[in-house]
């Protein structure tokens, strides 16, 4: 799974309720798992959902109702727009996204290589001990998603496309000019590295176009 995914998926608890929407992703403190979802609520009021809430995971999130207000001291945003060293101070790249698998996590770079997270060393930037790329496992058929609530299967919404929500292509891009909502309000800064929560920020205040016109029809800073 990336994390990258989770990014706009509607929320319902195993009884059938709406609880909101995902807004962020935060991991655990090595960053190989999942710690907790940031979610927003219908009334946009922000709360925590701890990952041994979640039940499962489809075009849908279901989950226990175990909502936190505070729980972001103990867990690590994605590194998501992180520059990516060496040991031997070699630049790699960014981080694009993490994938978040059985056998462990894995930073995706902006050129698409993996490598395994239990490698790297998280702070202002990455270093890899080992900057060998991950083989690529032999893709497996991809099993549709269950729902397992009464509301997600009575939910028809259409899974939205990779470019409503996601804009995988603007991952790590820095915005070139601030982007306001309808109020005055900022919903990106100038030079802001854009990462999963600026993507979720300007879907809630319908932005998401003119970030992307903003991005990428100018050269990267």
């Amino acid at each position: 799974m990336q994390i990258s995914t989770l990014i706009g998926k509607r929320i319902f608890s195993r009884e059938g309720n709406e609880l909101g929407y995902v807004l962020s992703v935060l991991l655990t403190k090595n960053r190989t798992k999942l710690f907790a979802l940031g979610c927003a609520d219908g009334e946009e009021n922000e709360f925590y959902l701890p990952a041994r809430a979640v039940l499962s995971v489809g075009d849908a999130v279901v989950c226990n109702d175990l909502r936190a207000e505070i729980i972001e001291d103990d867990g690590q945003h994605a590194p998501v727009g992180l520059a990516v060293y060496s040991e031997q101070g070699a630049s790699l790249g960014t981080v694009y996204d993490l994938a978040l698998e059985q056998d462990g996590a894995y930073l995706i770079l902006n050129d698409g290589t993996r490598y395994p997270a239990a490698r790297a060393r998280f702070g202002q930037v990455v270093i890899l001990r080992d900057p060998s790329p991950a083989r690529k496992k032999s893709a497996a058929p991809r099993k549709k998603a269950t729902a397992t609530a009464p509301a997600v299967a009575a939910y028809e919404q259409k899974t939205p496309s990779e470019g409503e929500f996601n804009r995988l292509n603007l991952l790590g891009r820095r915005v070139r000019k601030t982007v306001f909502d309808s109020e005055g309000n900022v919903v990106a800064h100038t030079g802001e590295v854009i990462t999963p929560d600026t993507l979720a920020q300007a879907r809630r205040h319908n932005r998401l176009l003119q970030l992307t016109v903003n991005t990428l029809t100018n050269l990267p800073l």
